[in-house]
């Protein structure tokens, strides 16, 4: 089996070097986390478990922050603004 990955649709194709989020944070209280990009609008913030057993993941697209609530696990952020 093989894949042609160049026939599909939603591959995302970097035509420059990626940009750092320079002003962003994360803070949490108790189970809650809220992720700000610091500004930046129209973004992707995803929240997802590290996998040590329990799962979390969450995704919030075209924002500038984003709250998650019940966040019980260890926990990985990911922020993402496609040009």
């Amino acid at each position: 089996m093989s894949q042609n990955s160049m026939g599909d649709p939603e591959m995302t194709i970097f035509t420059d070097n990626p940009m750092e989020f320079t002003n962003a944070t994360v803070s949490k209280s108790g189970t809650t986390v809220l992720v700000s990009t610091g500004g930046v609008t129209d973004c992707t913030i995803a929240l997802t478990s590290m996998g040590l057993g329990e799962s979390y993941f969450s995704v919030e697209k075209g924002v500038s922050s984003a709250i998650f609530l019940d966040v019980s696990v260890p926990y990985r952020h990911h922020l993402f603004l496609h040009i």
